[in-house]
């Protein structure tokens, strides 16, 4: 399965991996003008390489997402037992309408600077590096 050019925005959708044998794919972004939507993929594990505009999640359940470097904003919605990684930076997470949802952010040079907003959604927690310590905090329903 690989992604498919839109314009500027790629789409990959249909991902079907197995319980304990995750489809492995990865979104090869070449411009930073270019974003990436993930949609209806299940037991996958994505990758999304390379500055991105912005990554959109909808619909995807049991998937880990992997993003090098965000300009703008991550939005997951429809979803549920999801895991999103940030590797560099990601200055905005948006949560919708998704249960079980982990926010790594551990790898960002300033934690701080990641603004989460949540709402109708449940059982979320971020996980973040503070003086050099792991923390994991819930994000309030």
């Amino acid at each position: 399965m690989s992604a498919k050019k839109q314009g500027q925005r790629w789409n990959l959708s249909g991902v079907k991996g197995k319980k304990g044998a995750l489809e492995n794919v990865q979104v090869e972004i070449k411009d930073k003008k270019e974003s990436a939507y993930l949609m209806d993929n299940q037991f996958a594990h994505i990758t999304v390489v390379n500055k991105t505009s912005g990554v959109a999640i909808d619909g995807c359940k049991n998937c880990t997402v992997v993003v090098d470097e965000v300009i703008s904003f991550v939005e997951v919605t429809n979803s549920k037992n999801i895991k999103l990684i940030v590797k560099k930076t990601c200055p905005s997470v948006a949560v919708d309408k998704t249960d079980d949802c982990n926010i790594d952010i551990t790898a960002v040079a300033d934690p701080t600077k990641v603004v989460v907003i949540a709402a109708k959604s449940s059982a979320m927690n971020v996980q973040f590096t503070h003086n050099g310590e792991t923390i994991e905090k819930p994000i309030p329903e």
